[in-house]
């Protein structure tokens, strides 16, 4: 029999870029599997001119989402994110309000 861990995916790694003042859906999941999950978010301009990363908690909330932004550290991005149920899923959309494009990368971390 094998481990239920060693099954199960833990961590996803996403990559994405967001032009300026435009929202892109970072990442989705099934809202009825959703219990807890763990975002890693970094950001920076193509030309690695500044560098910013935070940390994101989301957690299923009887039929919504609850979510916590936290540890920001590095420079200071204009993005913004929002955790919201959009049909089945739960949505992580962010939103670029820099006057360049953004390389965000996302690692995603499963309960």
């Amino acid at each position: 029999m094998e481990h239920p861990v060693a099954t199960k995916r833990i961590a996803k790694a996403i990559e994405i870029e967001i032009d300026p003042s435009e929202t892109k859906t970072a990442d989705s999941y099934r809202f009825e599997d959703l219990r807890a999950l763990k975002y890693l978010i970094t950001a920076r301009p193509l030309d690695g001119s500044k560098n910013s990363a935070f940390e994101a908690l989301v957690c299923k909330k009887s039929s919504d989402v609850s979510d916590s932004i936290y540890s920001k550290i590095g420079d200071h991005l204009n993005l913004s994110t929002q955790f919201l149920k959009s049909g089945s899923d739960m949505e992580l959309r962010i939103t670029n309000g820099e006057p360049e494009t953004l390389s965000v990368s996302l690692l995603r971390f499963e309960t």
